[in-house]
């Protein structure tokens, strides 16, 4: 929901040098939705969300996410 921590942003940056980190790990349910629509519009079915950070309230973060599920097909 924030900025990535740094010392995970220079992980993935070493590890695919040249890319955007952005674009690996969105930042925000904006982004998010942008992400998952980019992957549903290519036709795949099968994406497992992974939080950087462990919620605070898994209750409150599944009930954020609630709007994504209309992306289902």
């Amino acid at each position: 929901r924030s900025a990535l921590p740094p010392a995970l942003a220079g992980l993935l940056a070493a590890v695919r040098p040249g890319a955007d980190v952005a674009e690996l790990v969105p930042v925000g349910l904006d982004a998010l939705r942008s992400r998952l629509e980019a992957f549903v519009a290519i036709d795949f079915s099968k994406l497992v969300l992974v939080p950087v950070e462990e919620p605070k309230s898994w209750d409150d973060e599944l009930e954020a996410l609630t709007p994504l599920l209309e992306l289902q097909r």
